[in-house]
């Protein structure tokens, strides 16, 4: 069984920088030193809660067991399979300005992690760029050594530069629709598989119950969530209040809700992702899984024949 980690330290290297990505990069390279502040910044109660989401994390998707899987089958219908997977080369996550969330970007590099993809880089790209300390730690946590903070120029010269690549990886976007460098496409097909995961829409259902505030502020530093409740929000939310009944709240069309624990099942057919008490600091993408960062090839060939 797998033991649940406070940290990973992701196979990948600086070597990987040269090897994988150009070599322009290394200049835009974040320092040890900022890892190390970020470290020393975030208090200790919230270190803790994103050690807690990478646990959960963890046990959801598991480590791959191998960066090489082949699987010979035998089929009622009359023919037999070959399949060969292996882990993508690379992977680029992309995060724009207005997504600030620690939560959000564990949970977005980690699963490339757990994958074992190769060389995983994570880009900021605005034309002033500033990672937040709970972000710095949660790559650190993660891993993730390859971190980078770009201009929309550099930005455009990444995409050209991953174009021409012979290897094959995934792109991953993350944060609000971009509108610092005015780009609608990233790095092309056949190189990468791209996914896009805009910033939620979030609603929290507050009656009967009490939310763990300073944790949904640290998972959401936008405080751009609602919280609902048919008489108004909890004192000293940061969120924005509404009012309204249970029934306005789900048929509100957040992707994203925080609902009381026996109200979970209600929730779940209306909104992409549902969290309970005490899972306010926590963050999982649906979009993603350990074969989206993965390469299948298969062969077929009549039973009996010899593969």
């Amino acid at each position: 069984m797998q033991s649940r980690p406070d940290s990973l330290k992701a196979e990948s290297d600086l070597v990987m920088v040269e090897t994988l990505f150009p070599n322009w990069l290394q200049d835009r390279l974040m320092g040890e030193e900022s890892f190390a502040e970020a470290y020393a910044k975030v208090p200790a109660s919230e270190r803790a809660r994103l050690k807690a989401c990478l646990a959960a994390l963890f046990d959801w998707y598991g480590l791959r067991a191998s960066r090489r899987d082949v699987r010979e089958r035998s089929w009622g219908s009359g023919f037999q399979s070959l399949e060969l997977e292996e882990p993508l080369e690379w992977c680029l996550i992309r995060v724009y300005p207005g997504d600030r969330s620690p939560p959000r970007l564990l949970a977005a590099v980690l699963p490339p992690v757990l994958a074992r993809v190769e060389a995983v880089m994570v880009v900021a790209e605005a034309p002033d760029v500033a990672w937040s300390h709970g972000q710095l730690l949660a790559l650190e946590l993660a891993g993730i050594e390859q971190v980078f903070a770009l201009t929309p120029e550099e930005g455009r010269r990444l995409d050209s530069d991953l174009a021409s690549m012979p290897s094959r990886g995934a792109a991953i976007e993350l944060g609000p629709e971009r509108t610092a460098s005015g780009r609608t496409e990233s790095v092309p097909e056949p190189q990468a598989m791209m996914t896009r995961l805009p910033s939620p829409t979030v609603g929290i259902w507050s009656e009967g119950g009490d939310w763990d505030l300073e944790a949904l502020a640290f998972a959401m530093p936008e405080g751009d969530f609602q919280i609902w409740s048919p008489e108004g929000a909890q004192a000293g939310s940061t969120g924005v209040p509404r009012t309204g009944s249970w029934e306005d709240f789900l048929a509100s069309g957040f992707d994203t809700v925080f609902v009381p624990t026996p109200s979970l099942r209600d929730a779940l057919g209306r909104a992409e992702r549902v969290f309970g008490y005490g899972q306010e600091g926590s963050w999982i993408w649906p979009e993603l899984s350990l074969g989206h960062f993965s390469r299948l090839r298969i062969a077929l060939a009549d039973s009996g024949t010899r593969v």
